[in-house]
């Protein structure tokens, strides 16, 4: 190979070198003028925003360093509106328990560096939780207080009472503690409480209903003795003896247990000495047919019992003893012939003897109806 060839091809080379060289050299210039990746080099920049919200919803606002921008979003729940330099966010209320979150995208126009940026403002908002950890109310008829703590409670709490509830039902809020007040009744009643809190709502059932402790206290006695027919209206008073099962009776000849069945809500005086609180030597508790028909008493006869319901239509608790049997049939002669009986009356008798009072207190009766003070 000559010369003259070497030097051109030599020459070449060095040309598509420095070819190669001036074209890296305008490229880097050209970058170095704006990276995308550090936000201090791009123009569009977020100075305060709102981007957490509770569930009830609500509007915030998103304040930018330039009026320059365009934005977007997918999410239906969140509206986004530009005004100046600013963007109104408006979030819907949001019913499910889960926490969502919305991206709004908020594009520069033409920024001074000659690239677009793209800022991303994630939004979040809160599910809808429980306003209280709140179960069915239920209270005796003497009524009372519950509490419920709504410390962490962020809206508004509203409570209303539907249908006349208002009337024995009270409420007070102070303290993040909402206390709820069932006032006092002689009979049973229901309603309810409605509570809400922005898209928090919860509705707490009230029962108030008779109860063991309900029945202890003063009643007034009514009845009548046989051997005169006077009419009698005297103070007994039932104590407790095992709750749910049973009570003291006083004010009779002697002290009578009384059993009582809460579901049915029922009282039962069985004839018998075991039925005697103070069982005193030759007495014992019997029905009592009366002297007119010279049938006496029915001798504590184990199958025979005194029962008494709840009266529901009573505005305070009362009960009247009505005779029944355990399949026993009790029969008396009436002018010769053999009767069915239910005897009204009921004796404390002494063997034998027989007695009108004991210590002051009568002991034959009949059509017992006892009521509440």
């Amino acid at each position: 190979m000559n010369m003259k060839k070497i030097i051109n091809i030599a020459s070449i080379i060095l040309s598509l070198i420095a070819l190669i060289g001036l074209s890296t050299s305008c490229k880097k210039s050209n970058e170095s003028e704006i990276n995308p990746f550090n936000p201090a080099e791009i123009d569009l920049q977020i100075v305060s925003a709102d981007v957490e919200y509770q569930a009830i919803g609500g509007v915030g606002t998103i304040k930018m360093n330039s009026s320059d921008f365009t934005i977007s979003c997918e999410e239906s729940w969140l509206t986004a509106k530009k005004v100046g330099d600013k963007i109104e966010v408006t979030v819907t209320p949001n019913e499910s328990p889960e926490l969502r979150t919305a991206l709004l995208l908020i594009k520069e126009l033409d920024g001074k560096s000659g690239v677009s940026a793209t800022q991303r403002v994630s939004i979040s908002q809160f599910g809808t939780r429980n306003i209280m950890d709140a179960s069915p109310i239920f209270m005796a008829l003497v009524g009372g207080k519950v509490s419920y703590d709504i410390s962490q409670v962020v809206d508004p709490i509203t409570v209303t009472l539907p249908d006349g509830a208002d009337q024995w039902i009270k409420y007070t809020i102070h303290d993040g503690v909402l206390e709820i007040e069932v006032l006092p009744s002689g009979k049973d009643r229901k309603g309810a409480i409605n509570v809400s809190a922005g898209v928090m709502k919860l509705a707490i059932p009230v029962t108030q209903q008779l109860q063991y402790a309900d029945l202890i206290g003063d009643y007034n006695a009514h009845y009548w003795l046989e051997y005169n027919w006077t009419e009698r209206n005297q103070t007994w008073t039932l104590s407790p003896l095992v709750e749910n099962e049973s009570f003291i009776l006083s004010g009779f000849g002697y002290d009578m247990i009384v059993n009582y069945d809460p579901a049915t809500r029922t009282m039962t005086i069985p004839c018998g000495t075991h039925d005697l609180k103070t069982n005193p030597s030759d007495y014992s508790l019997a029905a009592w047919v009366g002297w007119e028909h010279d049938s006496g008493s029915l001798w504590g006869h184990s199958d025979f019992y005194f029962e008494a319901p709840l009266n529901t239509d009573s505005d305070t608790p009362q009960f009247h003893f009505v005779f029944k049997t355990k399949g026993t049939k009790y029969t008396i002669k009436i002018d010769g012939k053999e009767t069915e009986v239910f005897p009204k009356g009921m004796i404390v008798w002494k063997s034998k003897v027989g007695q009108r009072e004991v210590d002051g207190k009568d002991t034959q009766l009949f059509d017992l109806t006892i009521t509440k003070k």
